[in-house]
């Protein structure tokens, strides 16, 4: 039997880069028209476009890398630019909650069988993080499906499987 690669999740780099530029030509023209006895509209519209450029700067030099690996040993996740690594025996259940609409992001969810542990360990930031994952969503840990993110060598439909293939090899070697 083929050894199953490990699974990835991370942002859609060049989808991102292609916003923020956009974005930032854009924004350009509107602060020239904005200085050259534009209307309050092309102000904020400039200022919006903006911040739009600087987020997707943002992202793009901060969420190099991927947000979730997941291989027969476990899943390490980034949770507020901190990894954790969970062994599959420590995860209960996991979800994959599609889209509801096409301008919500939808998730995978990973609960655990004792979170107390999971966030003891983790910095406060990242604990507060965890917490509103799971106010919000019932889970300890939850990671974006969307426009922005990607699965490596798949997509989101084939996510559970693939998922359900390296935690029973997981549960093989514990």
């Amino acid at each position: 039997m083929p050894e199953e690669k490990a699974l990835e999740i991370g942002y859609n780099t060049r989808l991102i880069v292609a916003l923020g530029a956009s974005a930032a030509l854009v924004a350009i023209l509107l602060w020239v028209r904005a200085f050259s006895a534009g209307s309050v509209l092309d102000w904020v519209f400039a200022l919006v476009l903006t911040v739009v450029a600087v987020a997707a700067g943002l992202l793009v030099t901060g969420g190099r890398g991927p947000l979730l690996v997941a291989d027969h040993r476990g899943v390490r996740v980034k949770i507020a630019g901190e990894w954790c690594g969970l062994p599959w025996v420590s995860i209960s259940d996991y979800q994959v909650e599609g889209r509801r609409f096409p301008w919500a992001d939808g998730h995978l969810l990973l609960s655990l069988h004792h979170s107390s542990h999971l966030v003891e360990s983790l910095p406060e930031r990242s604990r507060r993080l965890v917490s509103s994952s799971q106010r919000r969503r019932h889970a300890e840990v939850s990671v974006p499906l969307g426009a922005i993110t990607g699965v490596s060598r798949g997509d989101e439909r084939q996510l559970a499987g693939r998922l359900s293939v390296l935690a029973a090899k997981g549960g093989e070697g514990a």
